[in-house]
């Protein structure tokens, strides 16, 4: 049981650590805005927060102002 655990701490870490690189360099490549906020996000919820707040973001910000 502890095994899995451990295992399991592992795989969350290392998707988590992929989640905040990528919104590190593709939100620096996009200037999007507020990014810091998925970033806070993924660190505290996790990938199921983060990834969804941050394409929000991008997708909000590309949209055309009316």
């Amino acid at each position: 049981r502890l095994r899995a655990f451990i295992d399991f701490a592992q795989a969350q870490l290392f998707i988590n650590t992929k989640l905040i690189i990528f919104i590190l360099v593709d939100g620096k490549r996009h200037q999007v805005r507020y990014r810091h906020l998925a970033l806070l996000g993924t660190c505290t919820v996790g990938v199921s927060c983060g990834l969804p707040l941050y394409l929000y973001l991008k997708e909000y910000q590309s949209q055309p102002e009316s």
